[in-house]
């Protein structure tokens, strides 16, 4: 008996390991297409893109690899550059919630958000991929100071569709966990990324 459950075990660690090896690649590939097309969602008019990583403190590298990259560069149809999407995560209610928004560089304003990966409740917390949330990140104005090139304010989660701004965002009845923990990742990544992007419009290319 003690051989057949060893030989059992072997057995299903193989198994195990070559489906593992067999869909690694397939995954990989088909996260990276997902990516691509959420930079393109994110962001109106790019036609093309890079990604970077941060050097130091505040230098942008361009890098190869699209998956050591939490930042791209978008271009329009004459490699002009009109924003970034910018890669962001952090905990939900249940598990790590992971986004992209774009940000435009001429209007200074989010213009779109996706959802990456999020695992929250199905039903309720799910409701954050939905097209009635999503909708509250188009077009939202983030003015920066003209000085120092911080935000001015922050995103604003509020109930009851009281909104009266485009910062404002109306938090999901029965999610508000969930609604909640995106609004502090956007605005965490807006106060690391902006000041960043800010220095850097025109040498990038």
């Amino acid at each position: 008996m003690y051989r057949t459950l060893v030989g059992i075990g072997l057995i299903c660690a193989l198994v195990i390991v070559t489906v593992f090896e067999v869909t690694f690649p397939i995954i990989k590939v088909n996260k990276q297409r997902a990516l691509e097309n959420a930079i393109y969602q994110v962001l109106a008019n790019t036609k093309s893109f890079s990604a970077y990583h941060l050097v130091g403190n505040n230098n942008l590298q361009k890098v190869t690899d699209n998956d050591t990259s939490d930042i791209y560069a978008c271009y329009d149809a004459n490699h002009s550059l009109i924003g970034f999407a910018i890669a962001a995560q952090g905990m939900g209610y249940q598990d790590t919630i992971a986004l992209l928004y774009g940000y435009s560089i001429r209007s200074e304003s989010i213009q779109g958000l996706v959802v990456l990966q999020s695992r929250e409740t199905p039903g309720l917390g799910s409701k954050i991929e939905s097209r009635a949330f999503l909708d509250n990140f188009n077009n939202i104005e983030i003015g920066l100071d003209a000085i120092d090139n911080e935000r001015q304010q922050p995103l604003e989660l509020i109930k009851n569709n009281s909104k009266t701004h485009t910062r404002q965002i109306d938090a999901i009845t029965g999610a508000t966990i969930s609604s909640r923990a995106v609004v502090v990742i956007l605005n965490r990544s807006l106060s690391f990324w902006l000041p960043i992007v800010a220095k850097q419009q025109e040498p990038i290319t």
